[in-house]
């Protein structure tokens, strides 16, 4: 068997399950969850393909309009919040945030230069996955790069998130709400988030920021076992009317992170831009700021 034939198999057979699938959905409009449920059994994809959606008392089934529905909908999730000038603490931060961009924009230092021995050793700790991302490239392209291509050049397009929907409740017609979405971005721009995470990493490191008890942000350290143990505190805390402490940090300013950094930052969250895909579909780019579907 030829290496073309191995890969016209499995999309011939995906296409006529998706076929027999659109049948079902076609001429089955009651919500049935044992079929539902049997069907995720054969079914090998994580979650199953929905046709319908749900808006109000009405069931949109076309595709054209279950794409419009999709884009609106998450056109409004990643809009920026309203900010409530009523309220102290919201206009504070608000205040804060302008100060902190005008600073950052009247800033003449240029941000600290990617080297290639930098990105080269982010490339080695890739895994060698074959898989392609939407922009059709893979960890393992990336790493049988020449470190002599490497410019450290991070475009505009990186910065766009491919968002595809995800059906995990079993069911044949879903809101837009009960959708599980999924944000894809482009194989390259994990490079720069890696590189952003590594120096971020450096920088807590070095100002003892990180306790032990830090969880998530740190190789090697679980996320579960510290987020058991801080419910099991705070519970038994509360069982015996006891004050428990709670500190979020999220001011990288007041923290004392460097302008340099602060500005890279800033640079790599703004401007940012998602597209909703739904079958062979792709909806209008959406801009938003500092926000994303989950994934």
């Amino acid at each position: 068997m030829t290496r073309e034939s191995k890969v016209d198999i499995p999309k011939h057979k995906n296409a006529q399950w998706q076929k027999f699938l659109s049948n079902i959905q076609m001429s089955f409009d009651k919500s049935d969850k044992a079929f539902r449920t049997h069907l995720s059994r054969i079914y090998k994809s994580r979650s199953l393909p929905f046709y319908k959606l749900s808006k109000g008392t009405k069931i949109v089934s076309k595709q054209e309009g279950i794409t419009n529905e999709l884009f609106q909908y998450y056109s409004e999730q990643l809009k920026v919040p309203a900010v409530n000038y009523c309220n102290e603490h919201e206009g504070q931060i608000n205040r804060k945030y302008k100060e902190l961009v005008n600073r950052l924009s009247a800033l003449n230092d240029n941000i600290e230069k990617t080297s290639t021995a930098e990105i080269t050793c982010i490339i080695k700790i890739l895994k060698p996955k074959k898989s392609t991302g939407f922009d059709s490239v893979s960890n393992v392209i990336i790493k049988k790069l020449p470190p002599t291509y490497i410019e450290c050049r991070y475009p505009d397009d990186w910065k766009i998130a491919k968002i595809i929907t995800r059906n995990k409740l079993k069911s044949s017609i879903l809101k837009c709400e009960k959708i599980c979405p999924i944000s894809l971005l482009a194989t390259h721009s994990k490079l720069v988030e890696k590189l952003l995470l590594l120096r971020i990493r450096h920088w807590a490191a070095t100002n003892r920021l990180v306790t032990p008890e830090q969880s998530g942000f740190r190789p090697k350290c679980l996320l579960p076992t510290p987020v058991l143990s801080i419910y099991q505190e705070a519970k038994n805390n509360m069982v015996a009317n006891i004050l428990t402490l709670a500190l979020y940090v999220c001011k990288l300013e007041a923290m004392g992170m460097s302008f340099n950094l602060l500005k890279m930052t800033n640079s790599w969250l703004k401007d940012k831009k998602a597209y909703v895909e739904y079958g062979e579909i792709t909806l209008k780019i959406i801009s938003y700021k500092y926000r994303t579907a989950a994934g």
